[in-house]
């Protein structure tokens, strides 16, 4: 059995890929600046940066854990969401409403896919 393990930090690995499946810890902006459009566009494309590294993409995702920081920006987050998917290969998500560790964090997703 090999799990293989990237971008290992203090705490967790940002990436961990058990046979045939990826799954990446919770991906969050840097610029915490930005709003909820920029910084949701900055997750998507780590997650597909991440994704890749691991032999998956976008396309492969089997489960997405979305956690926003106010519903009020939830049509935000949705919009960029909806440009990014692919319309064809839409994985099962549930998102939620949360307060993340830093107040200026608007959005951080959790991602499961099959490896290609």
């Amino acid at each position: 059995m090999l799990i293989e393990r990237q971008e290992v930090l203090q705490r967790f690995s940002q990436v961990v890929k058990y046979q045939d499946t990826v799954y990446l810890s919770g991906v969050v902006p840097t610029d915490l600046s930005a709003g909820m459009a920029e910084q949701a566009d900055e997750v998507f494309a780590k997650i597909d940066q991440l994704l890749a590294t691991a032999g998956a993409s976008k396309s492969t995702l089997l489960s997405m854990q979305c956690f926003v920081s106010s519903f009020d920006e939830f049509d935000a987050f949705n919009t960029v969401y909806d440009s990014w998917i692919d319309p064809e290969a839409k994985p099962a998500r549930a998102t939620v409403e949360a307060a993340l560790y830093d107040p200026r964090v608007k959005v951080e997703i959790v991602c499961i896919a099959a490896a290609t």
